[in-house]
């Protein structure tokens, strides 16, 4: 159950450095702009910097995940990060999810529930009732966004 933890944690923080990240580059002005400007501004971008410190950690603890579960079942986790990202950024903007944002997240969550539910995973075993767990913390990042 480690692995699954460990998955969970850093698809969220990897979802925390794309909004960070994302934040950051879409301040930069058009104007003048090319890619070298673009890489100018951004390393000098506290919050661009932080996304990165981040995304750091969550690269160590996707490592620790798959190298602790399945990677059917850590890779299916790692794709609630998209739903989480959604769910930054409309916080991060201060509106609602669009429809097709919505929609998208759900079919994320039901995706990673019928992958998870299937429980033929290869790899380390990931303990009694862990296929259960994975699809009801899959269930609960439907109601984040």
């Amino acid at each position: 159950m480690i692995s699954i933890l460990a998955a969970l944690l850093s698809a969220a923080l990897f979802a925390v450095t794309t909004n960070l990240q994302r934040a950051a580059a879409s301040r930069v002005p058009v104007a003048g702009s090319g890619p070298l400007h673009l890489l100018r501004r951004l390393v000098t971008d506290r919050s661009w910097l932080a996304g990165g410190v981040i995304g750091l950690a969550a690269l160590g603890l996707h490592a620790l995940a798959l190298a602790r579960g399945a990677v059917m079942a850590v890779q299916s986790v790692m794709a609630l990060g998209l739903v989480l990202a959604l769910a930054g950024e409309a916080v991060r903007e201060r509106r609602r999810p669009l429809p097709g944002e919505l929609g998208g997240a759900l079919l994320v969550v039901a995706g990673v529930v019928a992958v998870v539910s299937a429980g033929h995973h290869h790899g380390p075993d990931l303990g009694p009732g862990a296929g259960a767990g994975l699809a009801g913390l899959a269930g609960l990042a439907g109601p984040a966004i």
